[in-house]
């Protein structure tokens, strides 16, 4: 990464920690007021400077360039962000339905960019070592998302945003599943794979309490699930706009 680059990328990781401290601040300390909302000024601002800090993260896709990984990965996951701040967009607007059906088409297009060159790792010459990786990693993650939807969602059956979230979380699986074999694929060089599994592990986790933000009724467990939204999706997207980076060459 030239240095223009490299000074420009640490400008915007400096506004977003700024940004990331400010909202959880103001987000974890509705709890001392025991309040969903808090100070309604406060709320405003917080859900504001998300939305801030999420057209700052995609402006760090957009903004590439010469310093992209490559070109196809960069219209990918460029793509991708699109729809995420859409669907950021629509969760400020307050529209669950359509920021998760947006995030669920984000979703498809980070499982395309991230398995990339999964086609050549199922068929070269360690095909079947290759497919026994997929298979673990796929059954391990599926496995633990039954778990969480069984234990978190499953008592939340009759809301009706259940089924819409339980179709979301068989995308988030695989979208995680696909993050975790990254490094195993060897397409992305060593820095970018490794910030990819971060991301989609981040992302997960953010997903998780979206969810629950949704279906929980207003209370202390809502609050700290609202908090830790941003606790891990902040990170998670900013994780995936610097796996677009190129840091080392690829080989």
């Amino acid at each position: 990464m030239k240095l223009s680059h490299s000074r420009a990328v640490t400008g915007f990781l400096i506004a977003a920690a700024a940004g990331y401290i400010t909202i959880e601040l103001l987000d974890w300390s509705r709890l001392l007021n025991f309040s969903t909302t808090g100070n309604m000024l406060e709320y405003f601002a917080s859900r504001l400077i998300k939305l801030l800090l999420s057209l700052e993260i995609s402006l760090l896709v957009w903004v590439t360039g010469r310093a992209a990984l490559e070109k196809k990965d960069a219209v990918r996951l460029s793509i991708a962000f699109i729809f995420v701040f859409a669907a950021d967009i629509a969760f400020f607007l307050q529209n669950n339905s359509i920021g998760t059906l947006l995030f669920a088409v984000a979703q498809i297009i980070l499982i395309m960019r991230n398995g990339s060159g999964i086609v050549r790792f199922l068929s070269g010459p360690q095909a079947e070592s290759n497919r026994k990786k997929l298979f673990l990693i796929s059954a391990s993650v599926l496995a633990v998302n039954g778990l969480m939807v069984l234990l978190l969602f499953v008592p939340h059956s009759s809301h009706p945003m259940f089924p819409l979230i339980l179709g979301y979380s068989l995308i988030l699986a695989c979208s995680l599943a696909m993050g975790i074999a990254a490094p195993f694929i060897h397409y992305f060089p060593v820095k970018n794979a490794r910030l990819i599994v971060a991301g989609v592990s981040c992302l997960y986790a953010g997903d998780v309490t979206v969810g629950l933000n949704i279906i929980l009724p207003q209370s202390s467990w809502y609050i700290i699930s609202t908090s830790l939204t941003w606790l891990f999706y902040l990170p998670a997207i900013t994780l995936f706009a610097l796996s677009g980076y190129r840091w080392e060459e690829k080989g």
